[in-house]
């Protein structure tokens, strides 16, 4: 039973890791077909193009403020102990996770081909790949219910801390980022 158990966790893993390596794959290529991107990742994206930095350091400094976010509101929460304790604890696990996920993003950055310049139909399949690697990828690690991006983590977060609805806050929180994504692009045309 015991061997049983631990080859399960360890498939778990296993499962996880691979999902967070083909949800990368996905947000990244979505990037090269030159169609859009995740609004969860819109604003990193958008400063690496104004800034001319990585995009996958940008994922990793947007994430980590995602993280102290949460550490915040739930140091703050009025949880029971045992429950803020494992919440804190899930909240800095999500720092190694942004840095094997933000690790994956740049080698995908540079042994992807950039599209963006093709012909519709080859964007188009490069975009129906992105978004169907990154529901897979997200379905994956989000099923093992392991450590959740922090994406996803911040809005659980918001969602609890606010008492709101988790599609209300996600909905809100993707319109936020996608606006501050538009002003960042503005701002590059017109003082850039």
């Amino acid at each position: 039973m015991q061997k049983r158990r631990q080859f399960h966790r360890v498939w778990r893993g296993l499962w996880y890791m691979v999902g967070l390596v083909v949800l990368a794959f996905g947000i990244t290529m979505n990037t090269k077909t030159g169609l859009g991107i995740s609004p969860i990742v819109s604003v990193a994206y958008a400063v690496s193009q104004v800034g001319g930095w990585n995009f996958g350091d940008m994922t990793f400094g947007l994430y980590a403020i995602f993280v102290a976010v949460q550490l915040v509101l739930h140091g703050r929460s009025d949880l029971p102990a045992e429950e803020k304790k494992k919440r804190l604890g899930l909240d800095v696990l999500q720092m190694p996770f942004s840095l094997l996920f933000t690790r994956a993003m740049n080698v995908f950055l540079l042994v992807l081909p950039d599209v963006s310049q093709s012909p519709a139909s080859i964007r188009a399949l490069a975009l129906l790949s992105a978004i169907a690697a990154t529901g897979i990828g997200a379905a994956m690690s989000l099923d093992m219910h392991l450590v959740p991006n922090p994406g996803d983590g911040i809005v659980q977060t918001l969602s609890d801390t606010l008492r709101k609805p988790l599609g209300l806050v996600k909905n809100g929180f993707d319109a936020g980022n996608i606006a501050l994504a538009l002003v960042l692009a503005l701002w590059r045309q017109c003082w850039g």
